[in-house]
């Protein structure tokens, strides 16, 4: 029940400042320091392609997805492909949830862990998905 934006800075003031034109109840700044899966952040894709481009990706053991589309790596040449996107491109997470815990109406759900400060996934996984919420934990260090 929440949207995250980003944009410049004098742009988010605006949203700010005019929150019940927009029917906003509340906004509230996150501590990152770019304006990171918008197009803002078009200038760091050649850096960040020149500098995967020089590592040697394996072949995953486990599933991992993509937050361009929510859907599995298919391959070597597909992550190489997808990465650099995910700079630019907003996050699916909802959609990711939903393909990754796709199951029979008998099959288990994997454990989850959220790992880390706070259950901010965790509470998305639970509008998602109960059932596979139902079953997840979230471990701090």
């Amino acid at each position: 029940h929440c949207k995250v934006v980003a944009g410049h800075l004098e742009a988010i003031s605006f949203l700010e400042k005019n929150k019940a034109q927009f029917r906003l109840k509340k906004i509230k700044r996150l501590p990152v320091s770019g304006a990171f899966h918008t197009s803002l952040m078009a200038p760091a894709i050649a850096p960040f392609r020149a500098a995967l481009n020089k590592i040697q990706i394996q072949e995953p053991h486990i599933s991992v997805y993509s937050n361009v589309d929510g859907k599995p790596y298919r391959n070597i040449e597909h992550i190489y492909k997808q990465l650099p996107k995910q700079i630019v491109k907003p996050v699916k997470w909802e959609q990711l949830l939903h393909i990754m815990y796709e199951r029979g109406q008998k099959e288990n759900f994997p454990k989850t862990f959220e790992c880390g400060p706070g259950d901010s996934l965790l509470s998305i996984l639970k509008q998602v998905n109960a059932k596979a919420w139902s079953s997840a934990i979230s471990v701090e260090k």
